[in-house]
């Protein structure tokens, strides 16, 4: 017998010892003791942010000064209401949007997000009231980190004054949030 074979007999010898040792053992568990727990541990779920309240520190630039929040039901979905006063070409008014978010990560209000808005502008030029409407679309991310909230978006408007046969315009836009988040 060579000294090779010798760990593969000792562990051998030892299996086979033991199981012959324990064909009479008994195992006897307390009528009060309870069952071993069989839960996994798994990772907390993400908090997921459902309200936000954010501004646009792009559109200021623009003159377009306003206060969003964003509200989202479900992990998927949220709506956008911003108001704002509108100082831009000679037009001081106030506007008023309303938008729905698909978040497509399911995280709430953070990631990514395509959003659908309709919106109106109600202001004046001169002595004369103007009044408009806007629909249009947007793709942007949100990052919330320790709840602040950091994020931008770009897409386009139709715009269409309320004068009597006034034609369509197309206004691109960019937009970037800073804000606050809750859970």
């Amino acid at each position: 017998m060579s000294i090779r074979g010798l760990p593969t007999l000792v562990v051998l010898s030892f299996l086979v010892g033991s199981s012959a040792r324990a064909e009479g053992a008994t195992l006897v568990l307390g009528h009060d003791a309870p069952p071993p727990d069989q839960s996994v541990r798994t990772d907390p779920e993400r908090p997921t942010y459902r309200l936000a309240v954010l501004g646009d520190p792009l559109g200021a630039v623009r003159g377009e000064y306003g206060i969003g929040v964003r509200r989202a039901f479900g992990r998927f979905q949220a709506l956008d209401l911003t108001p704002a006063f509108v100082a831009v070409d000679g037009r001081r008014g106030l506007s008023l949007e309303l938008g729905y978010l698909v978040l497509p990560l399911g995280r709430g209000l953070v990631g990514p997000y395509v959003e659908a808005f309709v919106g109106g502008l109600f202001a004046r030029v001169g002595d004369q009231p103007r009044g408009g409407l806007r629909f249009g679309g947007e793709l942007g991310y949100v990052h919330v980190l320790s709840g602040v909230l950091v994020g931008g978006g770009f897409g386009a408007a139709l715009d269409r004054e309320a004068a009597h046969g006034a034609d369509l315009t197309v206004a691109f836009r960019a937009r970037v949030f800073l804000g606050y988040a809750f859970l």
